[in-house]
């Protein structure tokens, strides 16, 4: 009676690890899939039965990863491509079955030499314990062991770990039993070290994940940004061609104005109009529609600011980047040279800037220089700053230029500090 007990411990310890298993992999859903599975754990019972039958529970204990564990990692390993997400799902759900084990022997610790009920109290637990696992844990579990390998050693590690401490140190010999301090602290060492790697690797990267979270929400919103100033300019850009187009009609007005002696009412209405039309006037920098709205909108910003400004455009209209991702580069570099101007302008110090731009050979090479303050202060050849809300715009370009596999550069000679983009 006791060995058929044991049997059928086996056999529902080997079906609750395999389907917790497939299901830390996220296989289950194709037909195809739950067959291979269910062959391979079938096939593994036969022949732990088979040797059971011949050599015994001990012998079938010790080569378990042979009949078992072995071939569901590489049945796994096939169907999802993932060596490491095989292996680590295997050995996690192996660490589960420690659960298992552990609750049974907490039911019947009031019962001594009491092997058998240890067994049956397993078998009882098997499928209660298996549902809590796959609608609570499994997601989870899953989650992680799907990550890039990379990122998944800080997880698989204690699986991994423990199961070798297992096999050499209850299955293979005794020494868990045996009374040697050294390895009955292992595990709990082990595990107190690696909680306090994990904590600080989480801590970085939750970090770092919530840096580029907030990096990745500035350059949304100054893409949107850039978006709407384009949509403005072009618009501004239509006005002044259907101002050109009415020029007819404003000819008449002010011939009928003249005609009639109201020389003033004639003038008044000349300048309006001329007001109007340069107020919204784009200078032709270059062909490329983008660059040139850009370019115009701050180069009347720059004027405006009493800034000297030389701009040198050539980009024909059909360039390898994006709209949205030309913008980008623009609107920040010379946003942050207007900026640095205008403080230096309260300092008393004249100001230029100088822009320029060309396409050769299929990429585009722009340089933008502006006069800066001393002691600008670089951390891996990023300018760096102390203002809070300040430093985004650099992020944004390197980001734009790493996308198109390009290079920038930031540095200062003199009094003038160099942006260089090569995309």
């Amino acid at each position: 009676m006791s060995e058929l007990i044991t049997l059928i411990n086996y056999i529902a310890v080997s079906i609750f690890g395999s389907i917790l298993s497939a299901a830390f992999c996220g296989i289950g859903k194709e037909k195809k899939q739950r067959n291979l599975i269910v062959f391979t754990v079938g096939v593994a019972l036969i022949i732990e039965g088979i040797v059971y039958y011949f050599y015994g529970e001990r012998v079938v204990h010790e080569f378990y990863p042979i009949f078992a564990h072995i071939p569901l990692v590489i049945v796994l390993w096939v169907i999802t491509k993932r060596f490491l997400s095989s292996l680590s799902s295997v050995l996690t759900a192996y660490l589960c079955c420690q659960f298992r084990r552990w609750l049974a022997l907490l039911f019947t610790f009031a019962f001594k030499n009491s092997d058998g009920l240890l067994q049956i109290v397993q078998i009882i637990i098997t499928v209660p314990f298996l549902i809590l696992l796959l609608k609570y844990v499994v997601a989870s579990v899953r989650e992680m062991i799907m990550r890039p390998a990379a990122e998944m050693w800080t997880f698989a590690i204690v699986p991994i770990v423990y199961y070798l401490f297992d096999y050499s140190t209850v299955v293979y010999t005794k020494l868990l039993y045996e009374g040697s301090y050294i390895v009955a602290e292992f595990m709990p060492t082990f595990s107190c070290l690696f909680f306090l790697i994990y904590v600080k690797q989480s801590t970085k990267q939750e970090k770092t994940r919530y840096r580029l979270e907030q990096e990745k929400n500035a350059f949304e919103m100054q893409a949107k940004q850039s978006v709407k100033e384009i949509d403005f300019l072009r618009k501004s850009q239509e006005q002044a061609a259907a101002h050109r187009h009415d020029l007819r009609h404003h000819m008449q007005y002010i011939a009928s104005c003249i005609a009639n002696n109201q020389n003033k009412q004639a003038l008044e209405y000349i300048n309006s109009v001329c007001k109007e039309i340069e107020a919204q006037k784009v200078i032709d920098y270059c062909q490329n529609e983008t660059a040139n709205l850009i370019l115009t909108a701050y180069a009347q910003r720059f004027e405006k600011s009493g800034i000297s400004c030389e701009i040198k455009f050539v980009l024909g209209r059909d360039i390898r980047i994006s709209s949205v991702d030309m913008c980008i580069i623009l609107a920040n570099a010379l946003e942050n040279a207007l900026n640095e101007c205008k403080f230096l302008m309260t300092q008393n110090i004249s100001t230029e800037i100088s822009v320029n731009g060309y396409e050769k050979d299929n990429r585009i090479f722009i340089q933008i220089s502006n006069t800066c303050r001393q002691n600008v202060l670089f951390n891996d050849g990023m300018p760096v700053t102390k203002a809070e809300g300040h430093g985004v715009g650099t992020k944004s370009i390197c980001s734009v230029v790493n996308k198109y596999n390009g290079m920038c550069s930031f540095n200062t000679k003199g009094d003038m500090f160099i942006l260089r983009v090569v995309i």
